[in-house]
């Protein structure tokens, strides 16, 4: 039988034991824009699928027949056809945590409103850590437990299953949902956008940057689903760069930081998740994602059973070794897919120096 260590220290002890002023401070606490922006596109819950053992998604590598010119309408037609679509095949991934408290806890203090808040706080704690790693993950993959329970990500600079890649179109080759987009490299759809900066913003940002979105619009079918994310310094830099062509309209609007630097009227959110310590981003850190949650996004798992996006099952009484516990779980299951459009979304990378 598994053994299960229950430690609680003086702070947690006082925290049940004490009626507390005020609200008490997550002192782990940091913006989660990636979930923002999920949820400004799927609602609260997420997007969700009942179940089963695949995730699948259809794109068209293919073009069904050739085409025949008829100058006198007597020409013989080209009849030979061919099936369009591969399949990207995506597998759920569970990841849970438990919160904990004795059964001598919820005896003595049933009733007591305050110390059964403390003890629901466990649980909100424990949920603001899962999406604080699956936001990690996310965008640099290699968080353990998730890497175990089996959630893709999107850096494809330092693993060979990342959505994203660096690598200029046509040269990519990662798997994606058991595709390999090296094989369809022709295939507009499985190649993202890329730009290096070459470690120089304010030589290389605005007309690379310019050139790159513009290739990106083009491929973008719903621009409402776009979101673009930048490292804090890459942020800096751009908007250093971008300062001398800003035009004020009145004379007290003059804000000595600049106005809130924006991307095609979006909104840029700054976040320190950006891939920039792995074994290729070391020399070519994330700078700025341009993301299409339109086309690359989680799918989470809901059914009786489960709620995928940090949904909580209920407490309750284990026992474990000599230890009489009550224990709730905050589940994160799902899987990150991509519906086949990999060009809507667009990399720069190693713009972090001015």
């Amino acid at each position: 039988m598994t053994t299960r260590t229950i430690t609680m220290d003086s702070d947690e002890l006082a925290t049940l034991l004490t009626i507390q002023i005020g609200q008490t401070v997550d002192g782990l606490f940091k913006e989660l824009p990636y979930f923002a922006c999920y949820r400004k596109v799927y609602g609260e819950s997420g997007l969700t699928k009942g179940g089963g053992r695949t995730m699948q998604a259809n794109v068209e590598v293919r073009e069904h027949s050739n085409l025949t010119g008829m100058p006198t309408g007597y020409e013989d037609i080209d009849l030979r056809s061919q099936g369009m679509n591969e399949s990207l095949r995506f597998h759920p991934a569970f990841v849970t945590a438990p919160f904990v408290s004795s059964v001598v806890e919820r005896a003595i203090y049933e009733l007591d409103a305050e110390s059964k808040a403390a003890i629901a706080r466990r649980g909100q704690s424990v949920a603001a850590a899962v999406m604080r790693y699956a936001h990690q993950h996310f965008f640099q993959g290699g968080v353990a437990a998730f890497v175990t329970g089996g959630w893709g990500h999107l850096n494809g600079s330092d693993y060979t299953d990342g959505m994203v890649e660096e690598d200029a179109i046509g040269a990519q080759g990662n798997t994606i949902g058991e595709l390999d987009k090296g094989t369809y490299s022709a295939v507009p759809a499985m190649q993202n956008y890329s730009y290096d900066f070459a470690g120089s913003v304010g030589d290389n940002g605005r007309l690379g940057f310019t050139h790159t979105n513009h290739k990106q619009k083009e491929r973008v079918s719903d621009r409402s689903k776009v979101f673009d994310f930048a490292s804090t310094l890459a942020a800096t830099h751009l908007s250093a760069v971008m300062a001398p062509y800003v035009r004020y309209a009145k004379a007290d609007s003059i804000d000595v930081l600049l106005p809130e630097f924006m991307i095609n009227g979006r909104p840029v959110y700054v976040t320190s998740d950006l891939p920039n310590a792995g074994a290729a981003t070391t020399a070519k850190p994330w700078s700025v994602l341009s993301l299409d949650l339109g086309a690359i996004m989680p799918v989470f798992l809901k059914n009786k059973e489960i709620d995928g996006m940090c949904g909580i099952t209920p407490m309750d009484l284990q026992v474990s070794g000599n230890k009489r516990v009550n224990v709730g779980y905050i589940d994160f299951a799902g899987q990150m897919v991509c519906e086949g459009r990999l060009n809507s979304t667009a990399l720069y990378v190693d713009g972090e120096a001015f």
